[in-house]
Formats: C-alpha cells, structure tokens, sequence
C-alpha cells in the first residue's frame, strides 16, 4: 500500500508537468499576439492620420 502512493506521485508529476509547460508557452504566445495587433492598431491609427493630413494639405492648395 505504501509503495501505491509513490507510484500515484510520480504518475500525476509525469502528467503535471507537461501540462504546465504546455500552458506556459500558450500564455507566452497569447502575449506576443497582443503585442503584434496593438502595433498593427497603432501603424493604421497612425496611416489614418497621415492620410488626413495629406488629403487637408491638397484640399488647401
């Protein structure tokens, strides 16, 4: 019986541990998504105020 318990450790560690790992990189990967689309938002944020400024530059002329 007493072995039985250190067999259930080390089984549930060789499938915890994995599983952590997997969540880590996810969580990892997850960020830098969000990092990439908030640039992308920036860079059309900042095209769309160029474009304004270029299009009221012609309009003035």
């Amino acid at each position: 019986m007493r072995s039985q318990h250190g067999v259930a450790l080390i089984v549930a560690l060789i499938i915890l541990v994995p599983l952590t790992l997997i969540a880590v990189v996810v969580m990892q990967s997850s960020g830098q998504d969000l990092k990439m689309a908030g640039s992308a938002a920036n860079f059309r944020q900042a095209e769309h105020r160029l474009e304004g400024i270029i299009e009221a530059a012609v309009q003035s002329n």
